[in-house]
């Protein structure tokens, strides 16, 4: 009786769901040595990225960064599921990946524009394999860190999420939150900082061929403009479109 109630409930899973469960437990488990493997070489390493890779000595190619990307996205989404059951919000794993997606993406390409505006001389793949090998190793670890603060803030909606800052019950939420989660937000934030300039930054000026410096100017003056006008104009309407292109594609396919 047991095993036909689990059969009927596997038959009525959609294919995207099927897919998904796929990728959080065979291939989640069957690529963690990899994932572990790559996690290592980029704590131990010291040198500029292109002058020595990450991946094996050689320049990781953008499938392989990609891999390391979606596996440290499938991290996040097991750290943040005691969220999800804790404050019992509704957040499908395909909406997750999809915001998830769409952010990183987003950064890649305003990074990227920003390195070139300066005269950077790397190409947009380039840009893209440094960021998901970074954002595969600590994104999750980064999440983990702040979790506390996310047990408290009912968030579904992560690309929406800056443009409900105006929202006087988001900033009365906040202002709720017991003192010390406050205060270990803002630690996580500056550690988060400090470790993007010690690699992240490294890494891109490196590809770009051009000086830490330059590369942080050209964000102050190109990347950080463009994401605030992204956050108060354009992630509402990205977000309610996500939303709706996450419930279509839970229903057809």
């Amino acid at each position: 009786m047991t095993i036909t109630t689990k059969m009927t409930d596997e038959k009525k899973k959609t294919g995207i769901e099927r897919l998904l469960s796929s990728i959080s437990l065979s291939s989640f488990i069957h690529g963690f040595e990899n994932y572990r493997t790559t996690w290592v070489k980029v704590m131990r390493f010291r040198g500029k990225y292109y002058s020595q890779s990450v991946l094996d000595l050689q320049v990781p190619t953008l499938g392989s960064a990609f891999f390391v990307y979606l596996y440290g996205v499938a991290l996040c989404f097991a750290v943040y599921v005691p969220i999800i059951i804790f404050n019992g919000v509704n957040l499908s794993k395909l909406w997750f990946l999809l915001q998830y997606l769409y952010l990183q993406c987003l950064c890649v390409l305003l990074i990227h524009v920003s390195a070139k505006c300066f005269f950077g001389k790397g190409t947009l793949e380039k840009t893209a394999i440094v960021y998901f090998v970074f954002s595969g190793i600590f994104s999750p670890i980064f999440m983990f860190i702040d979790s506390p603060c996310f047990f408290h803030l009912k968030i579904v909606d992560f690309v929406g999420l800056p443009s409900l800052v105006n929202n006087m019950k988001f900033e009365d939420t906040v202002r709720a939150l017991p003192t010390w989660i406050r205060r270990w937000n803002y630690v996580a934030f500056l550690l988060m900082l400090l470790v993007a300039y010690i690699m992240a930054i490294r890494w891109v000026a490196d590809v770009h061929q051009i000086t830490r410096k330059r590369l942080i100017v050209s964000m102050c003056f190109i990347f950080f403009p463009l994401m605030l006008i992204h956050n108060l104009f354009i992630a509402p309407f990205v977000a309610e479109g996500i939303r709706i292109i996450s419930e279509m594609l839970a229903k057809v396919v």
